[in-house]
């Protein structure tokens, strides 16, 4: 196994997002994640750029049903949940979230 890596908060939003992963919600600075294929959920910590403890990440990737290896394996390719997309809006704090409404106003 690979040493564990020094992961942000949001990086790992990222990265799960590419993995089949939404954010349900925010509650502080906690966000969210669930998966509906897999019917899993887990929730990671926001500090801005600061990196996840070790334990911390171990127990998202637990949680989440997905291995270390995955979670480094999701680079490149256009995600889901980019700007380009009209379905998601940029949250004031820098995060993607895809409304509640966004489904109900495409034409």
């Amino acid at each position: 196994m690979a040493r564990m890596p020094q992961l942000s908060g949001p990086e790992v939003v990222r990265r799960l997002e590419r993995l089949g992963f939404v954010q349900d919600h925010c509650k502080g600075s906690h966000v969210v994640m669930v998966n509906s294929t897999t019917n899993r959920m887990t929730v990671v910590p926001v500090h801005g750029s600061k990196p996840l403890k070790k334990g911390t990440l171990k127990a998202i990737l637990r949680q989440a049903g997905v291995t270390l290896e995955q979670l480094l394996d999701t680079v490149g390719g256009r995600e889901e949940g980019s700007k380009d997309n009209p379905a998601w809006r940029l949250r004031p704090h820098g995060f993607r979230h895809r409304s509640k409404f966004a489904d109900a106003f495409r034409g």
